[in-house]
């Protein structure tokens, strides 16, 4: 029985990666009234791009 699954690695590199591709942005976690708020004043610092 091994005790370390031989995949970890390659997916640890793989989250790092994704994370390194959201660097420099601004996630919204929710879109109800209260992320709504936030994304708008966002758009308004020209901080956000898309939703």
């Amino acid at each position: 029985m091994m005790g370390r699954n031989p995949l970890q690695p390659l997916k640890k590199k793989q989250v790092k990666n994704k994370i390194n591709f959201f660097s420099n942005h601004i996630i919204v976690c929710g879109y109800g009234r209260n992320g709504m708020q936030a994304a708008e004043r966002l758009r308004a610092y020209k901080k956000l791009s898309s939703l």
